[in-house]
């Protein structure tokens, strides 16, 4: 059996999308100021990253309505720390932001 770690390292997702997971997406897409605003999204190993265009459309009261670790702001960079669910959450991001 593969375990956990071998798993995360193969870069293979580990768990499903739920309803609040594709909710969080929508609210984080909004809170960055939509997806016409995202110039590039990304990941680390905890957390994911939007580049923005234009950082005076962030909507911070709805960022925080967003299930995470925490957020920090860095010039035109937003991270959102999601632990070792960061992959998924980035997966259903990219579907979200695709389905627009």
């Amino acid at each position: 059996m593969v375990g956990f770690l071998e798993k995360m390292f193969a870069g293979e997702e580990y768990g499903e999308a739920s309803r609040d997971d594709r909710e969080a997406a929508a609210l984080l897409i909004e809170g960055v100021g939509g997806a016409e605003n995202v110039a590039k999204v990304w990941n680390c190993f905890t957390r994911l990253r939007f580049n923005l265009k234009d950082t005076s459309l962030i909507q911070e009261e709805i960022l925080r309505r967003v299930p995470s670790s925490g957020m920090i702001q860095h010039g035109k960079t937003v991270q959102v720390v999601f632990g070792m669910r960061v992959k998924l959450m980035r997966k259903v991001v990219d579907d979200y932001m695709a389905s627009l």
